[in-house]
């Protein structure tokens, strides 16, 4: 049987948080960049471009931000 002091008991619960918390960061920042890498790659696929996809992938993240804003 194992048995837990107070300070490890404390230090179990910030490790869950902190981890739930980078885990909930971490699918923040997936689900905002998804929209433009699905354009970057239509881009991408259409014109063989990196630079004109990268430009797609940028402007998308920027209006992204924007629209999110307001």
């Amino acid at each position: 049987m194992i048995v837990l002091d107070l300070y490890s008991l404390f230090v179990l619960i910030a490790a869950v948080l902190i981890g739930i918390l980078i885990i909930m960061l971490i699918l923040k920042i997936v689900t905002f960049l998804i929209p433009p890498a699905i354009i970057a790659a239509a881009v991408y696929f259409l014109t063989k471009d990196v630079k004109l996809a990268g430009l797609a992938f940028l402007a998308i993240a920027i209006l992204e931000t924007f629209t999110r804003s307001r």
